[in-house]
């Protein structure tokens, strides 16, 4: 394996698995109002991950791909779905603590065999992407997809990720919610290239 070819994949999952490993070391101590917070600020980061793979790197993947583009997007799919559920979990102890000490050890024996099954996922999914992925993009699309991260690319790429995802399933409209405040300048003009964006994928899954 071509350690060169990895480095950006490895380092975006090492990352991410820090932010778990925080979580899950609230877990332990049982502060549950404190693992939701790891939780959730590891959440956020999984949306923007996800969003760079599925906008900026997996239409990349060339046709002689040991897996194709689809693989990488249904065990997408699959981690927010089994995320989501426990964040549920999480979100639940956090409002309500158990009272007791045998109590709360239960909980987090509970919390942390849900987690070891999201685990497993994120690994084999991690070695996938290292495996073969990482090998197959070109290192200067892969930096660029990375580096930029951090600015409104995100925000671009969840709203991205939805409009494809809406083209797959025909949907007749796509919309998008801010709540509590009106958009920004940076924002609506986000919203302006996904709009078009969405509208090219639209028409690609109709003709």
């Amino acid at each position: 394996m071509d350690t060169a070819s990895t480095a950006y994949f490895e380092h975006e999952h090492r990352r991410m698995d820090a932010l778990l490993h925080a979580h899950l070391l609230d877990v332990v101590a049982a502060d549950f109002p404190r693992a939701l917070q790891h939780l959730q600020r590891w959440r956020r980061a999984l949306t923007r991950h996800i969003a760079i793979e599925n906008c900026q790197l997996l239409p990349h993947v060339p046709a002689n791909a040991r897996w194709p583009a689809r693989m990488y997007l249904l065990e997408h799919e699959r981690i927010e779905l089994l995320a989501d559920e426990y964040a549920m979990r999480v979100d639940a102890l956090a409002a309500r603590a158990p009272r007791g000490a045998r109590t709360r050890g239960e909980a987090v024996l509970t919390l942390l065999d849900a987690a070891h099954a999201l685990r497993h996922l994120l690994e084999h999914h991690h070695q996938r992407e290292e495996m073969a992925l990482a090998q197959e993009l070109p290192p200067a699309l892969q930096q660029a997809a990375w580096r930029r991260r951090g600015g409104m690319e995100p925000f671009r790429d969840k709203l991205l990720a939805g409009a494809r995802l809406a083209a797959e399933r025909q949907s007749k409209s796509y919309c998008i919610v801010i709540s509590s405040r009106s958009p920004s300048e940076r924002e609506l003009k986000a919203i302006e290239t996904v709009a078009t964006t969405g509208s090219e994928l639209l028409l690609s899954h109709t003709a």
